[in-house]
């Protein structure tokens, strides 16, 4: 799997550079022009820039038959789509620690934010931007690469929903975790990371039968 790993940064690293150009750019603007709350708006541009090019992986390989390249190499398919996932979750820690050095920087321009107030944010951006990431690969093994674009867009704007719903979710269970005295902030941040990771797990297991039972 390094192999395949080491071909799909390969084929994004450009595209992760660029991205991640473009969010660090906004985040100077919103320092720049004092948008409250600036920090936290960065952390999730970061990290979903920085996400965006992992998901165009399997839309280049089909345009470039890499895909088919590999059904000539002693590799099951099963690691094909673990490649992809690992890939994916790869970009997605990567803008996590890219912002977190920015926060780092910011917290000494913006005062009053603390790491325990901004792991809800981390969690719930990691979150979203999972469950998109969840979404996008079942269906572009199903459809193809060549609906990828809508795919992936679509996916965004469902992540975005689950997130809503689950924070309602979570801040119902918070009052009972309040009167038990339980620290709020750490059962929100884990609450966010065990289900997006729950839905990450469940999404490849899909996306590995869908693989492995299509004919090409």
């Amino acid at each position: 799997m390094r192999g395949l790993l080491l071909t799909k940064t390969l084929l994004t690293y450009k595209s992760f550079v660029g991205y991640l150009a473009i969010s660090l750019l906004i985040s100077l603007v919103l320092f720049f022009i004092k948008v409250d709350n600036a920090s936290r708006f960065s952390i999730m541009v970061i990290i979903f820039m920085s996400s965006l090019p992992a998901l165009e992986v399997i839309k280049q390989e089909g345009t470039s038959n890499f895909d088919i390249y590999t059904f000539t190499l002693p590799v099951k398919r099963s690691t094909m789509v673990k490649s992809n996932y690992v890939h994916y979750l790869t970009f997605v820690l990567m803008g996590m620690l890219i912002s977190f050095v920015v926060y780092i920087i910011s917290s000494t321009i913006e005062t009053g934010l603390q790491l325990a107030n901004i792991s809800s944010i981390y969690a719930s951006t990691l979150f979203m931007v999972i469950v998109a990431g969840a979404f996008v690969y079942p269906l572009l093994y199903l459809l193809g690469h060549e609906k990828s674009d809508g795919i992936i867009i679509g996916s965004a704007f469902v992540g975005i929903a689950t997130l809503i719903g689950v924070q309602g979710v979570i801040n119902y269970f918070s009052n009972a975790v309040a009167k038990a005295n339980f620290n709020i902030s750490l059962f929100v941040a884990s609450a966010f990371v065990i289900a997006a990771f729950l839905i990450y797990s469940c999404s490849y297991c899909l996306s590995r039968f869908i693989f492995t039972k299509k004919d090409y």
